[in-house]
């Protein structure tokens, strides 16, 4: 006689004690945030604190020749003024970035594109440092000679001058207009 074999009986599963779908969290800032008493970091000023403002680079590519930071000095407040050779004093290797560390923290003989950090004005009063930085902008820049613009236009005229290939073995003649 063949013997039988029933499967297992079914088990309940039970719900753990505490449900996380669908369950309302209370947050507790959120109190704090909806009656306008909850401290943000943009507000907070400790004894001593400094504000700093960034001068940034007026054009896309030259080489920096100086940054005089007199002026901003000279106004009430301000603190001291960081250029690239500063940050270099403290720093040997001042580079920094996501996968290759070969961003400068501030342009140091070179900026290579509009709006690239050149000095840092720190100052006890926010708009006392932007007005010094804006002070900082006025260094002086030696453009570099050939644009990009003028460097693509080169390149162009080079490619229509040299033979095309077509296939292998085969030449084709470049036309220049």
């Amino acid at each position: 006689m063949a013997k039988i074999i029933e499967p297992p009986p079914k088990t309940e599963r039970k719900a753990p004690p505490t449900r996380q779908v669908k369950r309302s969290v209370r947050r507790l800032e959120s109190k704090s945030k909806v009656d306008g008493s909850a401290e943000y970091i943009h507000n907070l000023t400790l004894p001593g604190m400094l504000y700093g403002k960034i001068a940034r680079s007026s054009i896309p590519h030259g080489k920096i020749l100086s940054i005089d930071p007199s002026a901003a000095l000279a106004l009430e407040g301000v603190y001291a003024v960081i250029t690239g050779d500063d940050i270099r004093r403290l720093i040997p290797d001042p580079y920094y970035g996501p996968a290759f560390h070969d961003q400068p923290i501030l342009a140091l003989e070179k900026v290579r594109y509009a709006g690239e950090p050149v000095a840092v004005a720190l100052a006890k009063d926010p708009h006392v440092a932007e007005e010094a930085a804006d002070l900082i902008t006025s260094h002086d820049f030696s453009r570099s000679q050939a644009s990009s613009r003028t460097i693509r236009n080169e390149r162009r005229s080079q490619r229509a001058r040299a033979p095309r290939r077509l296939g292998p073995g085969v030449q084709g003649i470049g036309l220049c207009l």
